[in-house]
């Protein structure tokens, strides 16, 4: 599949959306707890983030594989 993705340099991780996962049949599993805060201070709206996601991404000529934290992204469905 082809997204398009948020490069946030302030970012602390990688993050998928929800949606996107669902959409997609993405497997996910169980990670430690975290209460995500966006940049302007307030508490994410889709909660405690309790999933990950493994993902192969190709940016240009690199492939990689990374894990990607699931909440809520709004309008986005991925921030690198």
């Amino acid at each position: 599949m082809k997204t398009k993705a948020l490069l946030d340099s302030g970012a602390d991780g990688l993050f998928v959306n929800r949606r996107f996962v669902q959409a997609y049949g993405i497997p996910t599993g169980i990670t430690k707890p975290i209460r995500p805060v966006n940049v302007d201070g307030t508490v994410n709206t889709g909660g405690i983030i309790n999933q990950q996601a493994s993902m192969i991404i190709r940016v240009g000529d690199t492939t990689t594989v990374e894990t990607f934290l699931v909440t809520d992204l709004g309008v986005h469905d991925i921030i690198l």
